[in-house]
């Protein structure tokens, strides 16, 4: 499969569960939250960390052959610091719980974005087709 169609499709499933965490937390709703994150919790975990790990070992090293290293360490660190957040959100106290949520939906939100318009496209337009293939499990 082409990893950035699978990317893309692993994006596209997380995002109603960040629209549900920012719309807990514009309505300040303490337990439309907690019910938003409960829902989220495997994707933002399991899923999250199979994803990362499959850009940061596989993807994004052949990524950065063609279009620079540089380009794509600005990814990878913000993967750190995305897990890094989303590790503070659940455990977190109700104090914390809704900025820190509302913080990581917004950088999740942007990281995606500037993945899907600037990384992808870039991959696309310097990279042999077959590098951008995936082996099937």
């Amino acid at each position: 499969m082409n990893a950035i169609a699978l990317l893309t499709q692993e994006h596209e499933k997380l995002r109603p569960f960040l629209h549900s965490i920012a719309e807990a937390c514009s309505e300040k709703n303490t337990g439309a939250l907690n019910q938003a994150l409960d829902a989220a919790q495997r994707t933002l975990s399991v899923d999250l960390d199979h994803h990362i790990g499959l850009e940061d070992t596989v993807v994004f090293p052949r990524f950065a052959q063609s279009i620079g290293a540089e380009m794509v360490e600005v990814f990878i660190d913000d993967h750190r610091e995305i897990q890094s957040m989303r590790d503070r959100l659940y455990s977190a106290d109700t104090s914390e719980r809704h900025s820190l949520a509302l913080a990581l939906e917004e950088m999740l939100q942007e990281h995606m974005d500037r993945e899907e318009h600037m990384l992808f496209p870039a991959a696309t337009n310097e990279m042999k087709r077959e590098l951008l293939e995936l082996e099937s499990d």
